[in-house]
Order: C-alpha cells, then structure tokens, then sequence
C-alpha cells in the first residue's frame, strides 16, 4: 500500500480460512514463492526506472544539444550514456535469469546483483542528466523534477543494498543465507 500512499488499512472481525492462505513462512527466512516473485518483479519493476532514466538522458541531450559542447559538456554526456547503458545491461540480466534460470537463491542472488547495479547507474544517470542539461533543466518545463523524484524510488525496492551484499556474500561463503550469519 507505500506505492498508493493509502498507509494503513484495518480489517476489523474477517474471518479467513485456512484454505485461503495460500503462504505461509517463518518470519525472516525465505519461502519458495519469495524466489519466483523476485524472479518475474524485479525485471517488471526495475523497466520502469530503466525507462525514466533513458527518457532523463533524451531530455538532457535535447537541452544540451542548445549549447556550445566543450569538453566538459562532452565528457559529462559519455558518462551519462554509459549510466544509461551499464543500467540497461544490468535490467538485460535480471530479463535473462527469469527467462532461464530455475528458482531459488542462485537466481535470487543474481536478480538481486542486477538489480543493485541498475539502481545505482539510473541514481546516478539522474544526476548526470541535470548537469548535461545545465541551467535549463531546473525549469519546471525541461521536466527533470518529476523525473528525478521518480528514480529516488528505485533505492528502495528489497534487497536494498547491504541486504543484497550480505546475501551475496553468503552464497560467495557457501554459508546458509537462511541462517542470519
């Protein structure tokens, strides 16, 4: 419900019956189902921020496109199409193990990798893009704002950061990433 900003719902006196529960784990280890929805969500959610940002680099490009191009201008746009790109390549892998990988933590770890990577490189392409854009892009009209604010979000999708290198090094480890070591 974070997604609608609705916060809180209460259920007061619902019955639900056994039957209609269709998972149940212990609290804070992996279920099954957690490796297929990681599979199948991630890719679908992390599309979107991969979208925002190539749209960020257009935008940027456009308004730089006005101006004189010097070399810092020139070096300040390569960075950004390699952020654009190293977070499409990074989006391409999360599409490519839920396409041929089987469930379960290798596949997770690898999702979740992919993931961390695309995060970073669409925050940074973010900030990139306004300095590529220079002065214009703080007008509420180059439509940065809305763009910018958006690919915040994508830091906060699981596994964040320092749980997506502690299950990586786990698994690197060979320890039990169920176990809380």
């Amino acid at each position: 419900m974070r997604a609608s900003a609705s916060h809180d719902i209460i259920l007061e006196e619902v019955f639900v019956a056994d039957a209609a529960v269709s998972v149940r784990r212990t609290p804070g280890l992996w279920h099954p189902v957690y490796h297929v929805v990681s599979m199948i969500a991630m890719p679908l959610i992390y599309a979107v921020y991969l979208g925002i940002a190539q749209a960020a680099r257009d935008r940027a490009l456009e308004l730089a496109r006005r101006r004189r191009q010097g070399p810092r201008l020139l070096d300040l746009a390569g960075e950004l199409l390699n952020e654009v790109r190293a977070a499409e390549l990074a989006h391409g892998d999360m599409i490519a193990a839920a396409a041929s990988d089987d469930p379960g933590f290798p596949t997770t770890n690898r999702v979740y990798t992919a993931r961390a990577l695309a995060g970073r490189a669409v925050l940074r392409a973010a900030d990139l893009a306004f300095e590529v854009a220079g002065g214009a892009g703080l007008f509420r009209d180059a439509g940065f704002e809305r763009l910018f604010r958006d690919l915040q979000s994508s830091r906060f999708h699981p596994l964040q950061d320092g749980d997506q290198r502690h299950l990586a090094a786990a698994l690197a480890f060979g320890l039990d990433p169920d176990a809380g070591q």
